[in-house]
């Protein structure tokens, strides 16, 4: 999906894309060992998942800043809340 995307609706030099993809593919692996870019990309995913009923656990993200805003994120998800930047996604 990146990939259709790049150069549309954002521009990353190759090796920034190669990070993308990397975080991207493997978001739903369960993986918790990474970069700390990585890491905060997985965990910002991991965050939203009560948006589907399904609640974010502690051990499972990566960062301690990410473990510190599971109720805020939670809140947020399970009431849609997102800026106005996001709203094409949910359009």
């Amino acid at each position: 999906m990146a990939a259709q995307w790049r150069g549309e609706l954002f521009d990353l030099d190759d090796e920034s894309f190669d990070w993308l993809h990397t975080a991207y593919v493997h978001h739903a692996d369960g993986l918790m060992a990474g970069d700390v870019s990585l890491q905060t990309c997985w965990d910002a995913d991991r965050l939203d998942l009560e948006r589907v009923g399904i609640r974010p656990q502690a051990n499972r993200l990566c960062t301690d800043a990410a473990r510190d805003c599971i109720e805020c994120a939670s809140y947020r998800a399970r009431r849609f809340h997102f800026d106005d930047g996001m709203r094409w996604v949910w359009a």
